[in-house]
């Protein structure tokens, strides 16, 4: 049998087949077209004409929708699919009513239909009059289903071609037993122009699968070879093949009738791998008792290891197309003695690998030693690989790397000195990359001397699905920066594969499945994997290998049960509970957050992947921090008298980490200024230092979740929630911050956001205490969406938020609890100011605030010449008490006086000053003034009547 060799289209279309895409009866011709121009222009050219495809059936189909809310009502809405413009889902906005289609047919829809047979004759009817909306007519269907289910019927129609079936295709009805429809739609391909005579028959189709398989086995009861017309979605555009689908085993054949070519299969099994991840952690403070929990939304991994995307360095030969630069070098390393190494100047670590991890040839940077000083990035890069059609793709491979840090921090724990490697990904052919993997600022030695000898063969392990699903990527290793300090024996690695991969996550148990359609195991050899990573963070130790679970050759129906502990893994010494008590508690918080607000998305995963989290971070550092970068990192701290024990073992300080991230993503709209009018200055070579509200109420945010978590957990201490920092975090002292405090706004506040914190955070607390766990809760973390940047706006927001949630049946608890700290709703100014001026005086009239927390006013004056009215200053401020009326007197005459007023509320909180006015008292008996009526003020005005404030300069 002759087969036919499509490549002038078909070699071009090769790289988007999924599973067999590489099968061309015995020969692999995968990537050959995807390397050339040509191909890169045939790209080009599908994608333009996909877009210009979508923006025709976008407008085709919003035109035909206006037409059918006309003639049918509003009453609809449409979900619509995307790669082919048909109305996917149609339904009604509400339930069935005397309104909508039926109505709009004069009743037609209703109780009209007796059986079977009338029901399915309106369908074609309704599908042949609205067949610019489905974008077919009736000739081109067949009825597959008509049956009744528990009051409903449901009706199935496949699209037809030429009287072949369109795979894939579908429009359905659903009726209830009254004949209302209920809803319908259309996943149908409307511009299918391709031969429909096949040129070999399904005979010889089924023995070019037989012949892939060497097998003949078909399954009992399997249907019969059928002709179909395949619609297969490439670059964003459809095209369309005339297919023999064949069954054999367990596999779906789909073979070209065309060109005899394999063009994909599906596994149809449904295996049941299933299984439970739990880890030991610690629940509160470093010395308390490790217990077993669950380990929710890890991510857990299948890896198809029958049919990889790409390999290298498998089977000793050099992979064709791979760029180096620098000392990167194919080949076999070179492992000195120890008394070679010894000699070698700079040189500190563990040396280069004897042999690669399978055979001889790796590629490594200087095979034969380390690299160098002050370098600048020198990079391994692979060929591009390409993941048109591909999903959960994942980069594997073998890795002997040392990287060297000289132990030197400045006064925040920063390495001053250190080296980098790094992994990174490039899905835009090299213009722009991402960074995977990077040591940071840590010491990488993946040598260990065992049994006489050195071992450091290393697996990693990386997701690069948000990067490479679907893509044509580029990957590279780099080797530096590097400092002037030592050097280690750099990047050597082995063994490289790029898989697609199925994802799952665990539950609130632990347990995974990965037994769903959507979810099953479809690949013959697969390698079951997973990190201490999961939906919403990642967690590594700074100072050990990555925690890797792996099992190779895993049985589709096995259950994998394991349990994360600190003593090791996969034999490598770990950290401790580091790790693990981290990813515990970060995603207890985030759980905790969703049972008040559904919607919390742990702050964007999906657009920024989940946070990244450092353990044992610096040398001896004793804090712990957030950064903007989507990081959090925890000091090991230095354990010394009055220092810092491990701050990845303190609940309180995980919470409070992860709340500083929370509280970014809350702002990260907009940036907000710091004020000039609060700085301080902290030591004379420092210069100023800018606080402000918010940089408080980001510490306060993150001190009240840390307690309202950890509040209660502790039996023997039931009340010690309020604590910040206890547990023996600070060695020696008891908490490093409470609560529980006396303090006020503004005579607490000062230059620190640590102690400012304490007002807010102190009254948040007193929330809590008052209105329990879940009012306090719910209210204070709703506020947090305003992003407000004062405590007075805040308590506006958490005001705001009672009378949406609980009609306001909380406000005036809040009003009295925040005033007790000097918080309110800032009032509103006094408005219509006016002065008029006499002898020694101003009398000042002003609109009263509409507000009946309102108890007061202040007026303010200074001379023209004077600098700017300070509201400490009791000598130039006048308590007016509830009046809108007040004469100023004492005043000097013929001198010019800017006046204001600010309205002041029962708890103490003081607006923004008014709109200012200018007034100059006059002696009465001088000829040269006489007394002129008083007029509203604006800037800029002599109000007396006489003349501008610019001839008084002149």
């Amino acid at each position: 049998m002759k087969i036919v060799n499509r490549f002038t289209k078909i070699a071009l279309l090769a790289v988007s087949f999924t599973v067999l895409s590489t099968f061309s009866i015995g020969k692999s011709w995968a990537f050959i077209a995807e390397k050339s121009p040509q191909h890169n222009n045939y790209i080009q050219e599908k994608k333009t004409r996909g877009r210009k495809i979508k923006k025709l059936q976008k407008e085709v189909r919003e035109e035909e929708w206006k037409k059918f809310t006309k003639k049918y009502g509003s009453d609809w809405q449409v979900t619509w699919n995307k790669a082919t413009g048909a109305p996917h889902r149609i339904t009604q906005k509400g339930l069935p009513s005397d309104k909508g289609l039926w109505e709009k047919n004069k009743g037609l829809w209703k109780n009209i239909f007796w059986g079977q047979e009338q029901l399915e004759n309106y369908t074609y009817n309704f599908i042949e009059e609205n067949k610019n909306l489905f974008r077919l007519d009736g000739s081109e269907i067949k009825l597959t289903r008509i049956t009744k289910r528990n009051k409903i019927w449901y009706l199935d129609f496949q699209q037809i071609y030429q009287n072949i079936p369109v795979g894939g295709s579908r429009i359905r009805f659903e009726f209830n037993e009254n004949y209302e429809l209920l809803n319908f739609g259309s996943d149908t391909y409307p511009e299918i122009d391709i031969n429909c005579s096949p040129l070999i028959d399904n005979n010889e189709a089924q023995q070019i699968v037989d012949q892939h398989l060497q097998s003949s086995e078909t399954w009992p009861n399997q249907n019969d070879v059928q002709l179909i017309i395949l619609p297969i979605n490439y670059e964003g555009e459809i095209e369309y093949y005339l297919a023999w689908v064949v069954n054999r085993k367990n596999y779906r054949y789909f073979v070209d009738a065309q060109s005899a070519e394999i063009i994909k299969r599906h596994n149809l099994a449904r295996t049941a791998l299933t299984g439970k991840v739990e880890g030991m952690i610690l629940p509160k403070f470093f010395n308390d008792d490790p217990v077993k929990v669950p380990f929710k939304d890890l991510k857990v991994y299948i890896l198809n290891k029958s049919e990889p995307i790409e390999t290298a360095l498998m089977d000793n030969n050099q992979p064709a197309g791979w760029q180096t630069d620098g000392l990167w070098q194919f080949g076999d390393p070179e492992q000195k003695n120890i008394n070679e190494l010894m000699n070698i100047p700079g040189h500190a670590g563990p040396p280069n690998p004897e042999e690669g991890h399978t055979g001889n040839n790796i590629f490594g940077y200087n095979l034969g030693g380390d690299y160098s000083n002050l370098m600048r990035p020198k990079y391994l890069t692979t060929s591009p690989i390409s993941c048109l059609d591909k999903e959960g793709v994942i980069l594997r491979f073998w890795r002997w790397l040392g990287v060297y840090k000289e132990y030197c921090e400045d006064a925040y724990g920063i390495h001053e000195n250190y080296d980098r490697a790094s992994v990174e990904v490039s899905n835009d052919d090299g213009s722009t990359w991402s960074t995977i993997w990077s040591n940071g600022t840590g010491q990488v030695e993946d040598a260990l001397f065992k049994d006489g000898l050195w071992t450091g063969w290393n697996l990693q392990v990386y997701d690069l699905s948000r990067y490479a699903d679907n893509e044509t990527v580029k990957i590279r290793w780099s080797m530096g920066p590097t400092d002037s300090s030592g050097v280690f024996c750099g990047w050597k690695i082995d063994d490289i594969e790029v898989l697609e991969s199925q994802q799952a996550f665990t539950d609130s148990t632990g347990n995974f499945s990965f037994y769903e359609d959507t979810n099953s195991i479809t690949w013959e050899k697969n390698t079951f994997s997973m990190k201490i990573a999961g939906k919403y963070v990642e967690v590594y130790n700074e100072d050990t290998r990555d925690a890797l679970y792996v099992v190779e050759n895993v049985d589709p129906n096995d259950t994998v049960q394991h349990c994360w502990c600190p003593v090791t893994y996969n034999d490598i010494p770990s950290g401790g509970y580091d790790e693990l008590t981290v990813y515990y508690h970060i995603n207890r918080m985030i759980q905790y957050i969703k049972t008040i607000d559904s919607e919390f998305d742990g702050m964007n995963p999906d657009r920024k992947g989940p946070i990244k989290v450092i353990t044992r971070w610096g040398e001896n550092y004793n804090n712990a921090f957030w950064s903007p970068l989507h990081l959090i990192c925890f000091g090991e701290g230095d354990s010394k008298r009055n220092g810092f024990r491990n701050f990845a073992l303190f609940s309180d300080i995980i919470y409070h980490e992860y709340t500083h991230g929370i509280t970014e993503s809350f702002y990260s709209f907009f940036m907000p200024l710091q004020s000039s009018s609060l700085n301080t200055t902290d030591g004379e070579d420092e210069g100023p230092v800018f606080t402000t509200e918010l940089d408080a109420m980001h510490e306060a945010f993150s001190d009240y979740w840390a307690a309202t978590l950890t509040d209660d957990d502790d039996p023997d201490n039931p009340d010690s929630g309020h604590l910040i920092g206890d547990g023996d975090v600070w060695i020696g002292h008891d908490y490093v911050r409470n609560l529980e405090n006396p303090f006020e706004y503004p005579d607490d506040y000062g230059d620190d956001p640590y102690a400012n914190s304490l007002i807010l955070s102190g009254g948040m607390w007193d929330v809590r205490q008052q209105l329990g766990k879940n009012v306090a809760d719910t209210l204070l973390h709703f506020a947090r969406y305003s992003g407000d940047t004062t405590f007075a706006d805040y308590l506006a927001s958490i005001l705001q938020q009672d009378k949406i949630i609980y009609k306001g049946a909380h406000l005036e608890t809040l009003k009295e609890i925040f005033g007790f700290r000097g918080i309110s709703k800032s009032p509103n100014p006094p408005t219509r100011l006016i002065a008029d001026a006499g002898d020694t005086t101003v009398e000042l009239t002003w609109e009263a605030v509409d507000d009946p927390d309102v108890i007061g006013y202040y007026a303010y004056y200074r001379t023209e010449n004077d600098i700017e009215t300070s509201r400490e200053d009791p000598s130039v401020r006048r308590d007016i008490g509830n009046e809108t009326i007040y004469t100023l007197d004492g005043l000097s005459n013929e001198t010019t006086y800017v006046l204001k007023v600010t309205s002041y509320n029962t708890y103490g909180t003081e607006s923004e000053y008014s709109d200012y006015v200018y007034a100059t008292p006059y002696d009465s008996l001088s000829s040269k003034y006489s007394a002129g009526g008083g007029t509203e003020g604006t800037e800029g005005s002599y109000v007396d009547g006489f003349c501008f404030i610019q001839f008084l300069k002149q």
